[in-house]
Order: structure tokens, then C-alpha cells, then sequence
């Protein structure tokens, strides 16, 4: 969630286009406590009226960040049933938010639910962040597996981020370029 709300924040603030910061993690959602916000709406109720969104109304469903940036995800106010949210109505709010802003962060929830599947099928970059563990390492294996044999993603549009670099652990950058196939 840091690295995506981190990456979000350089694009609004360096490019000055419209950017999006979508936070799949409705029931904890990280990303506006670590942008000091309190959204009053977001993507429940979004995805509630998807039908009705257009420029003007989608504004009601963002908070604003001192640096530009749009951030939407779940206000703190009780928690959402997963069944709830519709992949359909999800894919139609993608749409929406698409023609909307230039760029679109998603933060992905820790487990592949079917919105981070329709949001990585969406996407045109996909950024796995891992630690240097072999436990991360495996798993990271595995998902990138996945992505390019189940969900048809292109080797070259999956990115690696190694989030909390050490460089005396036990396991180096060759051996994730090794086990992944990757820089």
C-alpha cells in the first residue's frame, strides 16, 4: 500500500495530469489514513450508482490530496461484505474511471478477489511487490506464473519491486532474477 500510494503521489505531482489512487481494500482501506484523508464516499457507493457517473458526479465519490491526487476507497464506517461489490458494476466503474484520469494506481487486496482479478485484467502494467524471502519468492513465483498462464498477462507488463532491499540478506537480487525470470 506504501509503495502504491507513494507512486501515486509522484505521478499527480510530477506529470500535473489527472491521477487516481483506487484502493481494493474496502474493509481496512490503508490508503486514505496515509494521506490524512476521511472520505466521505468511495468505491461502495460508487459502485452502487455506477449507471449515473459521469465527470462531474465521480467527484463526489473521490477525496482530494494536497498534492492533486484523487483517492478512492472505503470510508471507515462499517465494514462492506465482499459479495457485495459486483465485478460487473466494478468493470463498468473502471470504464468510467478510465475516460476520467490519466493514470490509475490500484492497491490491489492482500488476496486475488475478483475485483484485483478485473483490475489486473485492466491494467496495463502490473507492479508484484515482494520482500526478499523465500517465502515471498515462492509465492511471487507462482502469481507470476499465474498472471501470464491463467489471466493472459504479458511477461513484459508484469513489473518486480523488491520492498525492503537488503543488501547482506540471503537472498540477493540474482536469485529473485533467477526464481522469478525477471529484473
Amino acid at each position: 500500500s506504501l509503495v502504491a500510494c507513494n507512486l501515486a503521489v509522484a505521478l499527480a505531482t510530477d506529470t500535473r495530469t489527472p491521477t487516481l489512487l483506487l484502493d481494493l481494500d474496502v474493509n481496512a482501506a490503508p490508503l486514505a489514513g496515509l494521506l490524512d484523508l476521511t472520505p466521505e464516499r468511495g468505491l461502495p457507493a460508487a459502485l452502487g450508482e455506477v449507471e449515473y457517473l459521469d465527470e462531474h458526479a465521480l467527484q463526489g465519490y473521490v477525496s482530494k490530496h494536497r498534492s492533486g491526487l484523487h483517492v478512492m476507497g472505503a470510508p471507515a464506517k462499517a465494514p462492506v461484505p465482499l459479495e457485495a461489490l459486483d465485478p460487473a458494476r466494478f468493470a463498468t466503474l473502471l470504464a468510467v474511471l478510465k475516460a476520467n484520469y490519466r493514470y490509475i494506481v490500484v492497491d490491489g487486496a492482500r488476496h486475488l478477489d475478483p475485483l484485483t482479478l478485473a483490475a489486473i485484467g485492466a491494467a496495463r502494467t502490473v507492479v508484484l511487490v515482494l520482500q526478499q524471502s523465500v517465502a515471498q519468492l515462492k509465492q511471487g513465483a507462482v502469481l507470476i506464473g499465474w498472471l501470464g498462464n491463467v489471466c493472459g498477462i504479458p511477461k513484459d507488463h508484469t513489473l518486480v519491486l523488491v520492498n525492503r532491499y537488503l543488501k547482506r540478506s540471503s537472498v540477493t537480487l540474482d536469485d529473485i532474477r533467477r526464481a522469478l525470470g525477471r529484473d
